[in-house]
C-alpha cells in the first residue's frame, strides 16, 4: 500500500467534510430565522425587490425566463413553513442571480456616471 494512500484513509469525503464544516449548523441560522418572523419579510421584501430589478432590466427573454425562475424559487423556498435556507443560500450564490446582480450594478454605474457627466 502506498503511503498516499494510508494517508487518506481517514480523510472524509468531500460531502461529509462539506456537511461537517457547515456553518448553518453552527451559526443555527435556520432557528433563528424561524423565531423572527421579522426576518423572514424583510427576506421577502429583498426577493420582491430582485423581482422588480429583473422586469425594469434589459434582459433577453432566456435570461428573464432564467432570472424569474431563480426568483419564483427563492420566494416559494421562503414561504415554506420551515424554509431550506441552505437553498436559499445556495439559489442567492448561484450563477443566475450573480449574474443579474453583476448586469444590474454595471447597469448603474454607467448610468451613475452619465449622469454626473451631463450633471
Amino acid at each position: 500500500m502506498s503511503l498516499l494512500l494510508l494517508f487518506n484513509q481517514g480523510v472524509p469525503r468531500s460531502a461529509e467534510l462539506t456537511h461537517a464544516i457547515s456553518s448553518a449548523d453552527w451559526t443555527g441560522i435556520a432557528q433563528r430565522l424561524a423565531d423572527d418572523p421579522v426576518a423572514v419579510a424583510t427576506i421577502l421584501d429583498e426577493i420582491a425587490k430582485l423581482d422588480e430589478l429583473i422586469a425594469k432590466a434589459n434582459l433577453s427573454n432566456a435570461d428573464r425566463r432564467q432570472a424569474g425562475s431563480a426568483i419564483d424559487a427563492l420566494t416559494l423556498l421562503s414561504h415554506a413553513p420551515q424554509p431550506e435556507w441552505r437553498a436559499i443560500v445556495v439559489l442567492l450564490n448561484g450563477p443566475t442571480i450573480i449574474a443579474l446582480c453583476n448586469v444590474l450594478t454595471i447597469a448603474g454605474m454607467v448610468v451613475a456616471i452619465i449622469d454626473h457627466i451631463l450633471g
